[in-house]
């Protein structure tokens, strides 16, 4: 195995899926990459307690749908590297987008590549490097 790909495979798709719980929502958010170009992403929400999840915004590789709580943004032609998400935080002001975004920034990162000390993220929490070892 050469010493610049370190085992990850490029072509292989990773796949990440979340839930993050806000007053009484629930959001699902879904993300799918091939050689680091998104190929499916997705946003659900529903009400806890109830089983109808709504569509905030659907994506596949060559398609999306926004559903009516993004009926007033217009996201045009998206590259393949730049998530909805974040296109829209950047451009629009929207409650929903706004909630799942804090979420993200609230949250601490492990950094599975050193066991040193890192840096505080955006909110002031201490962000920490976990090294796997070698020798096992």
């Amino acid at each position: 195995m050469s010493s610049h790909n370190k085992g990850f495979c490029h072509s292989c798709r990773l796949e990440k899926c979340c839930f993050y719980k806000k007053d009484k929502y629930i959001f699902k958010y879904q993300l799918s990459l091939i050689n680091n170009k998104i190929v499916e992403e997705n946003l659900y929400m529903r009400i806890e307690h109830n089983d109808n999840a709504v569509i905030v915004f659907e994506r596949s590789e060559n398609d999306f749908f926004l559903g009516d709580e993004l009926k007033d943004i217009s996201v045009g032609k998206l590259k393949n590297t730049m998530s909805i998400l974040s296109f829209i935080s950047l451009n629009y002001d929207n409650e929903i987008i706004k909630q799942i975004i804090d979420w993200f920034f609230s949250i601490s990162i492990l950094d599975f590549d050193n066991t040193q000390y890192s840096a505080e993220n955006r909110e002031g929490r201490r962000v920490y490097k976990v090294a796997w070892s070698n020798n096992s």
